[in-house]
């Protein structure tokens, strides 16, 4: 599971979040971090690498000109804001993702987005300052038998 901590989420309530696996099936490479300052930005909702002299675009299969064009077409998980204030975690099940990149498929990371339009809202990244803030990736997987472990086309199995 993954787990985003709401940090501003107010007059929301009932707004779906989805999140996405990103691909890259043009073989690109992968996005780079966004930056600090706008101006050395990496990743953007329309550039994979968007930094001065690179602006590398995401896939563009779909004809969205945005990160929706590199990923799978179906969510792997949403999450509906129960309440408003909302000040609580939201969890998504990427068992499904975790699942592909425990089988050899390459991890680009997600993307998540809001179906309709609405106003902004804040969640705490992996840069918060308390540790205590930033996003959560829990994992609980069953390793192959002993027997099996190094073989080829023996991935680890993703638990519920």
């Amino acid at each position: 599971y993954l787990s985003i901590k709401a940090q501003n989420v107010i007059d929301k309530e009932g707004i779906k979040l989805e999140i996405y696996r990103i691909t890259d099936e043009d073989g690109k490479g992968m996005w780079v971090e966004g930056a600090e300052s706008a101006y050395d930005a990496g990743a953007s909702y329309d550039k994979r690498d968007d930094r001065p002299g690179f602006d590398v675009e995401w896939t563009g299969r779909g004809g969205r000109d945005s990160v929706m064009d590199s990923t799978v077409d179906e969510p792997d998980s949403e999450f509906t804001i129960p309440s408003s204030p909302f000040e609580g975690w939201a969890v998504f099940d990427v068992k499904k993702s975790v699942q592909i990149w425990a089988n050899g498929g390459e991890n680009q990371g997600w993307v998540i987005v809001q179906p309709i339009s609405s106003p902004e809202h804040y969640w705490f990244s992996d840069d918060a300052e308390d540790v205590a803030d930033r996003p959560k990736l829990i994992v609980n997987y069953i390793p192959p038998a002993r027997e099996e472990l190094g073989k080829p086309g023996k991935p680890y199995h993703i638990d519920d």
